[in-house]
């Protein structure tokens, strides 16, 4: 299985692009919600650099708009919910990003590209009911878990760079939310994707 991934990763590593028209890539990523010290998950209360974490796949695909600018739609989506803390809830993470971008490069030699853009993101949470212990500062209490279903939705603005070769891209976003409320976070994805067909 690793000589296969590794094999997806370099194949057709010696012509390399970045954005490409009329491609289509699907990965998968790492995406770090409210990252940057704003949250924890660790029993004293102590705060992250990485926020809360999700394994999402990737779906996106390049559009020409003008000479090397491309509009690049992306839709990022968690098949499996992960646990909140104590399994007190499950936690579905919905990713959409509208990007403009740009080859840094040109033609052939464009391995990298940047992008910025509009997104929205969508957290659903399904209490799991019952109760949990969880910390309270001092030691632990048994608390009610809700069962009901939640869902949060916010507007992003992200900045993206990536570096492509052969049909491998591994790339970097860095997502804010709220920039115009006192409820502002920040959260980054780290993304690995294939390109299936498109131009040269």
């Amino acid at each position: 299985m690793a000589r296969g991934f590794l094999f997806l990763i370099f194949f057709g590593v010696s012509v390399a692009h970045a954005f490409v028209e009329k491609s289509f890539y699907m990965g998968i990523s790492y995406y770090s919600q409210n990252a940057l010290g704003k949250t924890t998950a660790s029993a004293t209360s102590a705060p992250s650099f990485l926020g809360s974490p999700n394994y999402p796949v990737n779906l996106k695909y390049d559009w020409r708009l003008s000479l090397d600018w491309y509009l690049s739609p992306q839709l990022s989506y968690t098949p499996m919910a992960r646990s909140a803390s104590g399994d007190s809830a499950k936690v579905t993470l919905l990713y959409f990003v509208l990007p403009i971008g740009q080859n840094l490069g040109f033609g052939a030699g464009s391995h990298w590209d940047w992008s910025f853009g509009p997104g929205y993101i969508q957290s659903t949470i399904k209490g799991a009911g019952g109760t949990t212990v969880l910390s309270n500062g001092t030691g632990t209490s048994t608390f009610a878990v809700p069962g009901e279903s939640v869902t949060l939705q916010t507007i992003s603005l992200s900045g993206a760079g990536a570096y492509n070769f052969g049909k491998s891209r591994i790339g970097v976003d860095l997502i804010f939310e709220g920039l115009l409320s006192s409820k502002r976070a920040a959260s980054f994805m780290f993304s690995y994707a294939y390109r299936f067909g498109g131009g040269m």
